[in-house]
């Protein structure tokens, strides 16, 4: 994995204590600054981000694991890449 990927893209999100969100790289450092989605997360959304075998706990939600890592193929980079999208479309609190 290059370290521009595994540095500078999502490998998930996480719940802080405090009830906000951030995305954090392969290394789990934050990329951003924490947010407050503007609707719970759903189960529903939670499977669309996570890759199967479910790759999420109550706190955190993984895009990819390392059997379906997005730069092995185009297939798992273009179901990364869906994840990202889905990601993206989530609404932020206080953004319209």
């Amino acid at each position: 994995m290059s370290k521009i990927f595994r540095q500078c893209m999502p490998y998930g999100i996480r719940r802080n204590e405090d009830g906000s969100w951030e995305v954090f790289n392969r290394d789990y450092k934050p990329l951003g600054e924490p947010f407050f989605f503007k609707r719970s997360l759903t189960q529903a959304t939670r499977d669309a981000l996570a890759p199967p075998p479910v790759t999420q706990r109550e706190e955190s939600v993984w895009l990819y694991n390392d059997t379906e890592h997005p730069t092995a193929s185009a297939a798992n980079w273009e179901a990364y890449s869906q994840r990202l999208k889905r990601l993206a479309s989530l609404k932020m609190k206080d953004e319209r």
